[in-house]
């Protein structure tokens, strides 16, 4: 019994550092295979402890790390020491982890009807939240497209409207940047709205960018997107206005 559940310790917390760090170390990008049963993953999980067992550099960065892991635990000096005779424990395993079958049989990992079953409902479950958030966004995107196609209905309308409502409730109120701020509105208001339009002719590349949908692929930075955007350009014009204005006074 003791043994089991010593070997059940090596195995969790190898697992954690050769599945989280063992992929940074060779500066690979672990690749998602299909799906395999709790006894096939036992059975991986021994022969990578074999395999690290008999590469002393491995097994010289697993105890680096698992050192590194005792810190936050509430037995430090114990889990060190543990950790400093890691390659003798694993040493003496090593006969008993050659047959990996027997390993995961006596693990109770193996031929387990109850682990198997408990594995059946948490994918049960998994796949019906999975469609409910397919569900919820789907939803969300298309909300979001649909108000981009108002949105740009309503700008297709002549915006002299939003200039005068502008020189009226805003303008008028500046004082002496009044002008200026008329001579802004007959500059940049067209402009504004002419990139704008073109912000909302893909309404799906809009929303990708939004995320509110799912994109397909990474923006790029050529996209009309990105070129519409009113950015340095919009705010040094601003402010070239202003400073001109000033030095004018």
């Amino acid at each position: 019994m003791k043994l089991c559940l010593f070997i059940i310790s090596i195995i969790f917390s190898c697992d954690f550092v050769l599945s989280y760090y063992g992929p940074l170390k060779i500066n690979q990008t672990p690749k998602i295979g299909n799906w395999t049963d709790a006894c096939d993953e036992c059975k991986i999980i021994i022969n990578k402890i074999v395999e690290v067992a008999k590469d002393p550099t491995k097994l010289e960065e697993l105890k680096l790390l698992l050192s590194a892991l005792c810190d936050t635990t509430g037995y430090r000096e114990e889990c060190l020491m543990f950790v400093k005779r890691l390659d003798l424990f694993i040493d003496r395993l090593l006969p008993f982890l050659q047959n990996t079958d027997k390993v995961c049989k006596d693990l109770h990992i193996c031929k387990n009807r109850k682990l198997e079953h408990f594995h059946r409902v948490g994918v049960h479950f998994a796949s019906q939240l999975e469609d409910i958030d397919n569900a919820k966004n789907s939803l969300l995107c298309e909300e979001c497209q649909f108000a981009a196609h108002e949105l740009l209905d309503l700008i297709g309308e002549p915006h002299q409207e939003v200039h005068d409502w502008l020189e009226e409730n805003v303008c008028s109120h500046t004082g002496k940047y009044k002008e200026l701020c008329s001579q802004y509105l007959d500059e940049t208001l067209p402009e504004f709205f002419l990139e704008l339009k073109t912000l909302l002719s893909d309404q799906k590349k809009f929303c990708e960018d939004l995320e509110l949908c799912p994109a397909m692929t990474f923006p790029s930075f050529g996209s009309p997107y990105r070129r519409a955007k009113l950015g340095p350009k919009f705010m040094g014009m601003m402010k070239k206005e202003v400073v001109d204005s000033v030095e004018e006074d």
